[in-house]
């Protein structure tokens, strides 16, 4: 170490990559200033550069746990999970309180399909971070991934308390309460996210499902014609329609509705190529 001052930024310019690389020209065995290289490069997405900085970190201190903890992270980024897990675990050993890098390791975990142990991961970063939102949604995924319903919305309820707004947090409580068929709860979600989304046409045919379910039929209905009005290209919106129309009796509006469905297929299987010339 050289005594020089750390100075941590956001971002960083490339004028302050070069001054942290020409002040290592010098004083290559600073490794507070290879973290730091690492760092400023990472906020300007240099991930390699950045990579090979914090490695130069750790060829000088071996348990520089924030260098191993950023190396985890670039392996979740570039899909090595088994290294991830490698650099997050001996990060998290010598810093046992550093609950952002107990979240990666459970990523890892979860990317190398150890759904127990990333959820100790995960529950091991909300114990030392309660309010760690990206601990408490990837932990809901887990739960997801796992089909644990029940789970996934305790845990994405609690997400949500602290991002009341995230339409993706709201999704997955949706499809939590959909396999639990809670078709109550469900509806009131889907208002929610449309609330936050109006524009997303498909929430309508969700909406429109559970009112035909629901024995409204009318009200169904409407959302389906909704969604056609919203999105006038949508095969499934047509179909889910020209059947609802079908099952109500409205054999000419049926009709109509089954003639823009075949369309609309029709032009889908020609941008494919389909029938292109051979």
């Amino acid at each position: 170490m050289t005594g020089i001052r750390l100075r941590m930024k956001e971002e960083y310019s490339e004028k302050d990559v070069q001054e942290i690389i020409d002040h290592l020209d010098k004083h290559p065995k600073d490794f507070e200033k290879w973290y730091l290289l690492g760092v400023a490069q990472l906020s300007r997405r240099w991930y390699t550069a950045s990579e090979k900085a914090f490695k130069e970190c750790i060829k000088v201190h071996k348990n520089h746990a924030l260098a191993l903890g950023e190396l985890g992270s670039i392996s979740i980024l570039r899909e090595k999970p088994k290294d991830a897990i490698k650099y997050l675990k001996k990060c998290v050993e010598i810093r046992s309180d550093l609950y952002k890098y107990w979240s990666q390791l459970g990523v890892a975990y979860m990317m190398a399909h150890k759904h127990k142990d990333a959820i100790d991961a995960f529950q091991t970063s909300l114990s030392i971070n309660p309010k760690h939102l990206d601990a408490l949604v990837s932990l809901g995924v887990t739960y997801n991934l796992m089909k644990d319903w029940e789970n996934v919305i305790t845990t994405l309820e609690e997400a949500l308390l602290l991002s009341p707004d995230n339409i993706d947090i709201l999704k997955g409580i949706a499809r939590a309460l959909m396999k639990l068929k809670r078709t109550e709860e469900l509806e009131k979600t889907y208002i929610r996210i449309r609330e936050l989304d109006p524009y997303d046409h498909s929430l309508l045919l969700y909406l429109g499902q559970i009112a035909f379910e629901s024995n409204r039929r009318k009200e169904g209905l409407d959302y389906y014609q909704k969604a056609v009005e919203m999105a006038p290209n949508s095969l499934m919106g047509w179909k889910v329609l020209a059947e609802a129309l079908d099952t109500l009796g409205r054999v000419d509006e049926a009709k109509s509705a089954w003639e823009n469905y075949k369309d609309i297929l029709e032009q889908i299987k020609k941008d494919k190529g389909i029938f292109g010339t051979i």
